[in-house]
């Protein structure tokens, strides 16, 4: 069996009223809709798939997935706004779905993720839960729609980093740091 075709009957099966992976999975311990370890990264593969000439089967799972993540039960307690885990993961997978597709209510979904991203508070700089992978997604949305809102969030969480402490401690050590060529060899 061909991975599109596995990942395609593991999402049909999970569409299925009242049953499937997701579904069953709502609200219980590690479930998830995030990109690294979840439902967003099921369908970021669905979508490269069916991109690289995924057949009929392959696209109507990503479109199924991709209806899921919008309208699907959530998770207990409060959402995150990181990339890797959180809601700029699954905006940014349902953006591709969205491009892919011809789904302008997939693209709206992602930039009310957009939006609903830009409006949390900062914390961790990092890729996975922090800044820089909501600066990510902000330009990947920029770049998709041109529109201002999302460029003008990647401008604030750039800000925002340059302005972070770990930032300044980086930007010091290095200014302090010899050359390579008058490094002892």
């Amino acid at each position: 069996m061909r991975l599109g075709d596995h990942l395609a009957e593991v999402v049909r099966r999970a569409a299925e009223p009242g049953d499937g992976l997701w579904v069953r999975g709502a609200g219980a311990a590690g479930y998830t809709r995030d990109l690294r370890e979840g439902a967003a990264g099921i369908l970021l593969a669905l979508v490269e798939l069916a991109a690289t000439g995924g057949d009929a089967g392959v696209r109507a799972a990503m479109a199924a997935l991709a209806r899921w993540l919008v309208h699907g039960p959530r998770p207990a307690g409060e959402p995150l706004p990181g990339l890797d885990a959180g809601e700029a993961g699954v905006g940014a997978a349902l953006l591709r779905a969205g491009q892919l597709l011809g789904d302008a209510a997939l693209l709206a979904a992602a930039a009310e993720r957009g939006r609903w991203v830009a409006a949390q508070p900062y914390g961790a700089p990092g890729r996975a839960h922090g800044t820089a992978g909501r600066l990510h997604f902000h330009l990947l949305l920029w770049h998709a729609t041109g529109a201002s809102d999302p460029l003008a969030a990647a401008l604030a969480a750039g800000a925002n980093s340059a302005a972070a402490p770990w930032m300044r401690a980086t930007a010091g050590a290095a200014g302090r740091r010899r050359p390579l060529s008058a490094r002892p060899r």
